[in-house]
């Protein structure tokens, strides 16, 4: 017997952008998504890095588009969402974190249909001496 899911009032994504920025634990989402949709298509040679970039842990922003479907699966690192920057306290130069800014990278995640932001939030701060 071969059964086939018959979707009735259900907008099945095709021809969107699917999001997903933050940290490293946004990236192993993203790649836990890549694996699924990957062994759920016909033909995994009709998806592609739009970089034409293998994945590897150094570089940051992917891009994967999956042809027969019309959609990309993105991954942005951003590791707090807002605008990191430096200020001068003194004489040294310390990191900063304005939150009522958003991060830089954010103007490529426009557009996006779906928007994935989780992850960790992070605190730094600097220990006395």
């Amino acid at each position: 017997m071969k059964l086939r899911w018959q979707p009735q009032d259900c907008d099945i994504p095709r021809g969107k952008r699917l999001v997903f920025v933050g940290d490293s634990i946004n990236r192993n989402q993203w790649e836990s998504m890549l694996c699924m949709l990957m062994g759920a298509i016909k033909d995994p040679n009709r998806v592609y890095e739009t970089h034409r970039r293998r994945i590897t842990k150094e570089k940051g922003d992917y891009s994967f588009k999956f042809v027969d479907y019309k959609c990309t699966v993105e991954y942005y690192v951003s590791h707090f969402l807002v605008h990191e920057g430096k200020a001068r306290v003194g004489q040294k130069r310390v990191q900063t974190l304005r939150i009522d800014s958003i991060d830089h990278g954010s103007s490529i995640w426009r557009g996006a249909d779906t928007k994935l932001k989780l992850g960790l939030i992070t605190i730094r701060k600097e220990a006395k001496k």
